[in-house]
């Protein structure tokens, strides 16, 4: 459990719990983000990462426990201040209209109360197309991106609904769920670099990943969820072992290190699947 004398987070869950269908998907979860922070949610298939995530952005909520964001309840704050707090990137998102690539961008600062001069949110949303690689394709028809570029779209939304919110608030929480998962493998570290340039300056980044390697590299904190309870809580170093593989994603890997600083990485190359 959190210590009721530790300074509040920026994002946090208390003891959260959801049912679907009388099913436990989470059970008891206690997290914690912190300014300056980048923390990646790992775990296998169906473990409850993405509904954790959901849990922190105010998607669901909690069928027990709290989600809080400077220390006071989310479920409590108006649409328009929790939208100046956080900024949440979906597994996939859907479009009814033909809007171009600079109009999906713009989305991000329509919250009510983002208020700027036509000038600066034409320069926020270069900013925001020029990080996610998608600056010579403003003009382009969402429904004639791939996958991955559609995603870096809806990414350039979500950067420029949270330095919209900064402007006005301060650095606040970025949420992603499975922001490289139709990236190649440039753009997967593009991506990942936006999210860590934000805690760099102060922020919070929340990313669900499934690529442990990726998570390794650039994650101050791992948190691995299985059967939607909290296995294991800390920096990569100590989190990636041996054990931990064995006991949740059930292969026998031995983690390796390189230096300089030794972060962990494991090869599937070397891999096997333990037998259930």
């Amino acid at each position: 459990m959190i210590s009721a004398n530790q300074p509040p987070a920026m994002i946090e869950a208390r003891n959260v719990s959801f049912l679907r269908g009388g099913r436990a998907v989470l059970d008891g979860i206690d997290f914690a983000a912190r300014p300056g922070s980048f923390t990646a949610i790992v775990g296998p298939n169906g473990a409850g990462k993405s509904t954790l995530l959901k849990q922190l952005a105010g998607e669901y909520r909690p069928s027990g426990g709290d989600v809080l964001i400077d220390g006071e309840p989310l479920a409590g704050l108006a649409p328009r201040r929790a939208a100046a707090r956080r900024a949440v990137l979906p597994q996939s998102s859907s479009l009814s209209f033909p809007f171009n690539v600079r109009e999906i961008a713009a989305l991000g600062i329509t919250v009510p109360g983002f208020v700027m001069t036509r000038d600066d949110a034409e320069d926020m949303i270069d900013r925001a197309l020029d990080h996610v690689d998608l600056g010579d394709k403003a003009d382009r028809l969402y429904d004639a991106l791939s996958g991955g570029e559609r995603q870096r779209a809806q990414l350039a939304r979500v950067l420029c609904q949270s330095w919209a919110g900064e402007r006005f608030h301060g650095p606040g929480v970025l949420l992603l769920d499975e922001p490289t998962a139709a990236q190649d493998l440039a753009h997967q570290l593009r991506v990942l670099d936006v999210a860590r340039d934000h805690a760099a300056a102060g922020g919070t980044t929340v990313v669900v990943l499934h690529d442990l390697n990726l998570a390794a590299r650039y994650a101050d904190a791992m948190v691995v969820i299985a059967d939607g309870r909290k296995a294991a809580e800390g920096p990569p170093a100590d989190v990636l072992t041996l054990d931990l593989l064995r006991t949740v994603f059930a292969v026998h890997l031995p983690p390796s290190t390189v230096p300089p600083d030794g972060r962990p990485f494991v090869l599937p190359q070397i891999a096997r699947r333990l037998q259930s």
